[in-house]
């Protein structure tokens, strides 16, 4: 526990560094985890593993792996709006993260890449596995269609924005 006093110290000094801020919830779950295991027994421990996995969803994602993330998340939404523009009449072409539509450039910037909304979606699927008591193969498939419906609510969310940003174009 002494090793909190330092965590909380740099993470007062830099709130964005999120290795502090990982570390004191690894350092809090586990302690907590150790206490309900030596007072309740270790499978008593275990069943709340959910319960601490659901937690620590609410922490910001490392860096690395948020940007990770969000590139690919990114390029998704980009394909999948691509691949929608045309079936509504409008040329598209895509140069980055960006949609070019009769000369128009429309930035698909990293918030329209779904990394909140699959955030929010993977813990709502954890919720709901763990109040429906689903086995893991079922709680992995509803984080994999919680990654779907980001992509797909993000990628309508980029063609309506186009159509309402370009309506003045007209139809291709």
């Amino acid at each position: 526990m002494l090793f909190l006093i330092p965590l909380r110290v740099v993470q007062h000094v830099d709130v964005y560094w999120r290795l502090p801020l990982w570390l004191h919830a690894g350092v809090a779950c586990g302690v907590t985890h150790l206490l309900l295991g030596l007072q309740f027994g270790w499978k008593f421990s275990r069943s709340l593993a959910p319960a601490t996995l659901f937690a620590l969803l609410a922490l910001p994602i490392p860096s690395v792996l948020e940007s990770a993330l969000v590139q690919g998340l990114t390029h998704q939404v980009v394909t999948l709006s691509t691949a929608t523009l045309p079936y509504l009449g409008y040329a598209v072409e895509v140069a980055g993260n960006s949609l070019i539509v009769k000369g128009e450039i429309l930035d698909v910037a990293e918030g329209c890449s779904g990394i909140r909304s699959f955030q929010s979606s993977a813990m709502a699927a954890l919720c709901l596995g763990e109040l429906l008591r689903l086995s893991l193969f079922r709680r992995l498939a509803l984080i994999a269609l919680a990654l779907a419906l980001a992509i797909a609510c993000n990628a309508g969310r980029i063609v309506i924005l186009a159509l309402v940003e370009l309506p003045e174009l007209g139809q291709s």
